[in-house]
């Protein structure tokens, strides 16, 4: 079995985490990055790595340490929005997933797919 150092990662584009009021309250992501983790932490028993990048991206080159921290995380989590689909970042996000992933087995362990998509509207 394999042995990951996080449970999720979320990957999500920006522009569906900023918040719709002037108050600042969380973004969309935000609160369900929390709910997510408090969810994780009832079913394992434990407080669950749950990671998402929360700085904005420009034209940045992929990070290596970004695919590295997919490498070693259990599952993905896509956001999936119109903003995702026509995110350059997020497409490299989930192919770099599914490239560890394949490398590790595959997208699947037993009965369990390893992507969980989040329609976001």
């Amino acid at each position: 079995r394999m042995k990951f150092e996080a449970d999720a990662f979320i990957s999500y584009a920006h522009l569906d985490d900023v918040p719709r009021t002037p108050e600042g309250d969380k973004g969309w992501v935000a609160y369900l990055h929390t709910a997510l983790e408090k969810h994780l932490m009832y079913l394992l028993g434990k407080r669950p790595q749950v990671f998402r990048d929360p700085t904005l991206r420009g034209n940045e080159p992929f990070a290596d340490t970004l695919v590295e921290r997919l490498r070693k995380t259990a599952v993905l989590v896509p956001i999936v929005s119109p903003s995702y689909v026509k995110s350059e970042w997020t497409r490299k996000e989930l192919d770099a997933f599914a490239k560890a992933a394949e490398e590790q087995g595959g997208v699947r362990i037993g009965d369990h797919t390893r992507i969980f998509k989040v329609l976001k509207g």
